[in-house]
């Protein structure tokens, strides 16, 4: 009765342990695990992930002033409508 009250409660994080171990398997048909490449394979993943943020950040920047210059000139052309309006209206 307790075992399968546990499997009701930890259903989502037993079907992932169950997931993970049968996907290592696949990996490791001899059953050894070679965690030190795994670490490497991290660590690179870890580095590129890295570069990759840096790279995001100044596409962001880049856009973020863009965008800037965008509202200017819509401001700029907004004011120059509403001033040849109020010369249209005065004529």
């Amino acid at each position: 009765m307790a075992k399968e009250k546990f499997k009701k409660e930890h259903d989502t994080e037993l079907r992932q342990f169950y997931l993970a171990r049968r996907k290592l398997n696949e990996t490791c048909k001899d059953g050894k695990y070679i965690v030190k490449e795994w670490n490497v394979e991290l660590i690179n993943l870890q580095k590129d992930c890295k570069e990759k943020s840096t790279q995001i950040n100044e596409l962001w920047n880049k856009s973020k002033k863009f965008y800037q210059i965008q509202s200017m000139i819509e401001n700029m052309l907004r004011k120059e409508h509403q001033t040849n309006k109020n010369r249209d209206i005065e004529i």
